[in-house]
């Protein structure tokens, strides 16, 4: 299950907010400007357990240096996207990866301009998955 909450009557320096909860804890991962921060909060699924500072893992941050914190993430990516080319690879996240967040993003659409929930998870099931 998924709601998604968006505004455009706040300006981006407003910043951003993503929470996200299920059986095993909860994760917030928030901004507060236009720019995301380095680390995110979690706790685990007991009640009223404190959140705990979440660092990004070292193999997402194998160096550092003085430059904008979310160039590395983007370097990686583009590493792995570089090998799965030249290796005839789909490195993760793929093609279907950015395909099912369409697909969420479309019921989310859907749901806003109907009023009413939509379910996704049978027909995203049914469709074909590339190899």
């Amino acid at each position: 299950m998924a709601t998604m909450i968006a505004s455009f009557a706040t300006t981006p320096t407003r910043g951003a907010k993503i929470v996200v909860m299920g059986d095993d804890g909860t994760l917030i991962a928030e901004q507060p400007g236009p720019n995301p921060w380095r680390t995110a909060s979690s706790s685990p699924a007991a009640t009223g357990a404190p959140l705990q500072e979440l660092k990004t893992p070292p193999q997402y941050t194998p160096f550092t240096d003085a430059r904008d914190h979310r160039l590395m993430a983007f370097r990686l990516l583009v590493r792995d996207f570089t090998t799965g080319v030249e290796q005839g690879t789909s490195p993760a996240p793929n093609f279907t990866d950015g395909l099912r967040c369409q697909e969420v993003l479309d019921a989310v659409l859907k749901s806003s301009e109907s009023g009413r929930t939509v379910d996704f998870g049978a027909a995203i099931d049914a469709q074909p998955r590339p190899a």
